[in-house]
């Protein structure tokens, strides 16, 4: 039996038994004070098990939908947790991703200054180095486009609890990444200016 099951059954006994010992003798306590007979037999007595019943159901189909009340309240509270957590992540993530692309993009600018002031010397003295250090530039700044440009879906994949989907976030983006820099190197190769 499921722990569903177990408290739904919890709540319909306590709901029973709070109809028969309570409201059941409190009914009949009423009864007697606004005028019922004096004779009348005790809430107790073998004479009133058929209303003494009655009045244990009816509390326990009342306790059992309190039961099933506090159930859906509490899936409602840890499903809102849960979007609490995920939402908290997912904001990690772009935080550090924002902070990556903060640090590439001022590494490839100050790269990109480097090889403005190998420009100035005479030709021929720093092809080589300006060719290999503009590819890295122009990889690093493929790659922070990449970063930059993440759909939310890359994040918010599966449990963020969940190493699995955490690996699966993490190896998307390592493709991507992989196949900007790829790209902005072949364009390097072919001549793109």
């Amino acid at each position: 039996m499921g722990r569903s099951a177990s408290v739904l059954i919890l709540w319909a006994l306590l709901g029973g038994a709070a109809g028969y010992l309570l409201f059941h003798p409190y009914a009949m306590a009423v009864w007697r004070w606004t005028g019922g007979p004096a004779a009348f037999p005790g809430a107790f007595a073998a004479g009133m098990t058929a209303m003494a019943l009655a009045f244990a159901l009816l509390s326990a189909a009342v306790g059992f939908l309190a039961g099933l009340a506090a159930l859906h309240r509490r899936r409602l509270l840890e499903r809102r947790f849960e979007a609490d957590l995920r939402r908290e992540v997912l904001e990690v993530y772009r935080r550090l991703v924002g902070v990556l692309s903060h640090y590439f993009l001022n590494a490839a600018l100050a790269t990109e200054g480097a090889v403005r002031r190998l420009r100035r010397l005479p030709p021929g003295e720093a092809e080589e180095p300006l060719r290999v250090i503009e590819a890295h530039a122009r990889q690093g700044e493929a790659v922070i486009r990449v970063l930059q440009d993440l759909p939310p879906e890359v994040f918010g994949a599966g449990d963020p609890g969940d190493p699995a989907a955490l690996l699966a976030a993490t190896r998307e983006i390592e493709a991507l990444v992989a196949a900007a820099a790829d790209a902005a190197a072949g364009a390097e190769r072919g001549g793109d200016p």
